[in-house]
């Protein structure tokens, strides 16, 4: 997986002002060792499951905004 699995292109002009739009309530920052699992197939479905858990959450928050 690279971060292009997750991104859709659009044009921006001003791409500074467009990041600034977003704010920081939608910054995710995690960090991810291998050491917790003995397999690469354990990671990549551990990485899933927090991925699904953070989309889900923003989802919800989404909802309560509108």
């Amino acid at each position: 997986m690279t971060v292009a699995d997750h991104v859709q292109k659009v044009m921006k002009p001003n791409f500074a002002a467009s990041w600034d739009e977003i704010g920081p309530e939608m910054e995710l920052e995690d960090t991810y060792a291998l050491s917790t699992m003995k397999t690469m197939d354990g990671e990549i479905h551990l990485f899933l499951k927090k991925k699904k858990k953070h989309c889900k959450k923003k989802k919800e928050r989404k909802r309560g905004s509108v």
